[in-house]
């Protein structure tokens, strides 16, 4: 499931320019360029500038050729925050810059270094990242896992009809290069008329430190369906379930799914695999719980629906021991 995601300081802006916007004049280029010494000279330029395009500062900072950068042509249009990363012998500190009304966004990363009888460090672009965007804003949080400080982004991942899935890339701001040290799904959904749909949520749940460091991401799975018969739309229960995906890395690598672990596979099919469905084997095999007891309960539509869904059903130990638990009326 992991996506490693080999970043530099190039990323592919492709926003062309709003048509129509007004020439940028060269007192403006100049003082964005100027700006580009460091992340808080860039902040200050955005935070007191209200029309400009952004293709003066990327030159700045050698963020490659032929890119058609963004521009900002109202207030409130982009917008620059700063993120200051605590320790580290390296000051560090991410500029997250925001346009297209501050929904599209690039985080960049900048370290500072002291220069003997200097006043002020000098500081360096050190990688950069864009986090895909479609339906939503990406987030992101600064946390610490052992010690170490990690930059969580959020970004758009699969998504089409009845689909969406935000996936929540963690950047270890303890090594040197700025990519994804392991990414997980924290919110996601799957809505297709009579079907067994789900919603996902999963979050960092513990870190083990050691010569192999494990990373766990608690997930949690809620199953419905619906009644589909007669016309009717009525949302059935179909229970949720909770597992550990655990994540092991050595050194400063990227953290991978243990394979070792007894729930690989189901992190695979669940939790989100690159095809959105779930086969019916996979849904009975690890939501056999709940289904066996609604398949124990009392007569009710939950019941009902499941003899229905269990008539369709290859013939597996799961199904068996479902029907041997609500066997037909007389």
């Amino acid at each position: 499931m992991l996506l490693a995601r080999k970043l530099a300081c190039l990323p592919a802006l492709s926003i062309a320019c709003a048509a129509g916007a007004r020439p940028q004049d060269a007192d403006t280029d100049s003082a964005l360029r100027a700006a580009a010494r460091s992340p808080y000279a860039i902040k200050r330029f955005v935070d007191t500038h209200d029309q400009f395009k952004w293709n003066e500062l990327w030159a700045a900072l050698q963020i490659g050729d032929g890119v058609f950068a963004p521009s900002c042509d109202h207030p409130n249009d982009c917008s620059a925050q700063l993120i200051v990363v605590p320790g580290g012998a390296n000051r560090q500190t991410i500029l997250r810059l925001n346009w297209d009304g501050n929904f599209r966004a690039v985080f960049l990363r900048f370290h500072a270094s002291a220069i003997p009888r200097a006043t002020q460090p000098v500081w360096r672009c050190a990688g950069s990242f864009e986090p895909n965007v479609k339906y939503f804003r990406p987030e992101h949080h600064l946390i610490s896992l052992g010690g170490k400080p990690f930059l969580l982004v959020s970004e758009q991942a699969f998504s089409g009809s009845g689909l969406t899935v935000k996936a929540i890339s963690g950047f270890d701001l303890s090594r040197q290069r700025f990519e994804a040290a392991f990414r997980y799904v924290g919110e996601g959904s799957v809505e297709f008329p009579c079907y067994v749909n789900r919603e996902v949520r999963g979050y960092p749940y513990s870190f083990e430190q050691g010569s192999t460091e494990k990373l766990r991401i608690r997930y949690r799975v809620q199953y419905h369906t619906d009644e589909c018969e007669d016309d009717k739309d009525i949302r059935i229960e179909l229970g949720s379930t909770s597992t550990d995906a655990v994540y092991v890395r050595t050194g400063d690598g990227d953290f991978n799914i243990d394979p070792s672990s007894a729930n690989a596979k189901e992190i695979d099919a669940v939790y989100w695999s690159w095809d959105p469905s779930l086969s019916d084997d996979d849904f009975l095999h690890y939501n056999f719980d709940n289904l066996n007891r609604i398949a124990t309960g009392p007569p009710n539509r939950r019941k009902r629906w499941l003899a229905r869904f269990l008539a369709g059903c290859a013939d597996t130990p799961e199904k068996r021991r479902l029907l041997q638990a609500m066997p037909p009326k007389p």
